[in-house]
């Protein structure tokens, strides 16, 4: 476990949900009123997709996961974000793209009670698929019908759910993003793992 590094006191938090729930938009929130540097490991995968020629679409970038964890292991991915820490000396991070299990027990394993698992939810799958049309990027479907496909894919190759179950906290993300703002808020005022992080008011 590695809390505290060259006298930094780490706080990460991990952000897991299905596509389109709103986990960029709680990570761009908290890293506006607490300052936190923000990683990725959907980045990685898709650095390794351009570095093999492939096109970032969603169905590219489970194949290119696929093939690394196959040939390193479950946890590369978390790997790559945990080092990215350490050799960066980040004091407060968020972390979106956390799918597996495997995730989970490595950021539990090395931050401790210094990591808080936030899941977000969405309730309607509809409104996911239109958040993701809305956002337009190369990844994402463009009917509904591949919408369900790439969400039968990503549950065979990494099973959100079994890891959302670890969750410390949930939030609902079913209305506005003004609703889904105060939510966080509500979060921030009353979790004692945001006292010391000196969040903006």
């Amino acid at each position: 476990m590695n809390n505290k590094k060259n006298g930094v006191r780490r706080k990460v938090i991990g952000v897991l949900g299905r596509n389109g729930s709103g986990k960029d938009a709680l990570l761009r929130y908290l890293a506006q009123r607490c300052g936190l540097t923000v990683l990725s490991l959907g980045d990685a995968a898709r650095e390794l997709a351009h570095l093999e020629e492939m096109p970032p679409s969603r169905p590219h970038l489970q194949e290119v996961s696929q093939k690394y964890l196959d040939k390193y292991g479950e946890d590369f991915f978390i790997k790559i974000i945990l080092k990215e820490i350490d050799q960066k000396s980040l004091e407060k991070v968020g972390i979106s793209g956390i799918r597996t299990q495997t995730d989970v027990d490595g950021l539990r394993h090395h931050f401790g009670a210094n990591f808080l698992l936030v899941h977000v939810q969405v309730n309607d799958p509809h409104l996911r698929f239109e958040r993701l049309r809305q956002r337009g990027e190369a990844r994402d479907p463009q009917t509904y019908e591949e919408f369900q496909a790439q969400e039968k894919s990503e549950k065979d190759l990494f099973d959100v759910e079994a890891a959302s179950r670890r969750a410390d906290v949930t939030l609902s993300n079913d209305g506005s993003l003004e609703d889904f703002h105060r939510e966080i808020d509500r979060l921030i005022s009353t979790h004692q793992f945001f006292q010391g992080l000196d969040c903006e008011p």
